[in-house]
C-alpha cells in the first residue's frame, strides 16, 4: 500500500498547471499546502525534505485503521516494537478486517481495545510522503495544521515515547498553523482568530482529560 501511494505521486505544480480542471477551493487548498511546507522549511526550520511537495493521486485512496489497547483497570497502553521506531503504543493498518483482527486478539488477552481510523501518517522522512487526497476535504486551517504536525515528525520524533512525541507533534501542528495565518493575514484576521480558538479549546480539552486521567487512577488504585 505505501508502494502503491508514492507511485501514484505527481508534483502539485504540475497538478496546478491545469487549474482548468481544477475547482477553485481544491486550487486554493494544493497551494496552501506548498506555502505551508515552505513556511515550515524557512520560518520553523523543519526538515521537510520532499514530502508533501506532491499528491498522489491513487484510483482508490487507502484508509488507515489505527489500534490501541490498554489494561482495562490501569492507564497504561498497551505497546508494539518496531525496528527504528521502537516501542509505539499503536498500530497502523490499510486493512480494516486485519485491524479488527489485531483488537479481537488483544481483547482476548484482557485488554481494552480501540479501531479508529487515521487522517494522515508520516514516514518520519524515510520517503517523500504525498498528500493524500483525501486531505483535500478538509478546511484550509484544519489541512494547514496537519501538514505542520507530519512535517514535524520529519523533523524529531524520539525512539520509543509515543505520547510525548504525538504531544509534541499536536503542538506544533496547532502553534505552527497560529505563525503561518498570522503571517499570511495578521493577527486580528478572521481566519487568524479561529486558528487561535481552535487552540485555546484544545488547551481546556487538554485540562479536562487531564483532571479524568488523575481521578481514574485514584480510582483503579483504590
Amino acid at each position: 500500500e505505501e508502494a502503491k501511494i508514492l507511485w501514484y505521486r505527481r508534483p502539485i505544480t504540475d497538478i496546478l498547471q491545469e487549474s482548468g480542471q481544477l475547482d477553485a477551493p481544491t486550487k486554493e487548498k494544493l497551494q496552501t499546502v506548498l506555502r505551508v511546507r515552505d513556511f515550515a522549511d524557512q520560518d520553523l526550520g523543519f526538515r521537510v525534505g520532499g514530502s508533501y511537495r506532491s499528491l498522489s493521486e491513487l484510483p482508490s485512496p487507502p484508509t488507515i485503521y489505527v489500534v490501541t489497547a490498554a489494561q482495562r483497570t490501569r492507564l497504561e497502553a498497551y505497546t508494539w516494537w518496531f525496528p527504528i521506531v521502537g516501542s509505539v503504543a499503536y498500530k497502523g493498518h490499510f486493512d480494516e478486517a486485519e485491524a479488527q483482527a489485531e483488537a479481537h486478539r488483544l481483547e482476548a488477552e484482557g485488554f481494552d481495545t480501540y479501531v479508529r481510523t487515521a487522517s494522515a501518517f508520516s514516514t518520519l522522512g524515510w520517503f517523500a510522503d504525498p498528500l493524500l487526497p483525501h486531505l483535500l476535504r478538509y478546511d484550509p486551517v484544519t489541512l494547514t495544521n496537519i501538514v505542520i504536525h507530519e512535517l514535524f515528525h520529519n523533523t524529531f520524533y524520539l525512539s520509543g515515547q509515543t505520547a510525548f512525541n504525538e504531544s509534541l507533534a499536536n503542538f506544533a501542528g496547532h502553534r505552527g498553523a497560529i505563525a503561518f495565518f498570522t503571517k499570511e493575514h495578521g493577527e486580528t484576521h478572521t481566519v487568524t482568530q479561529h486558528v487561535q480558538s481552535t487552540w485555546e479549546r484544545e488547551l481546556a480539552v487538554s485540562q479536562f482529560l487531564g483532571h479524568a486521567q488523575q481521578r481514574l487512577r485514584e480510582l483503579y488504585a483504590s
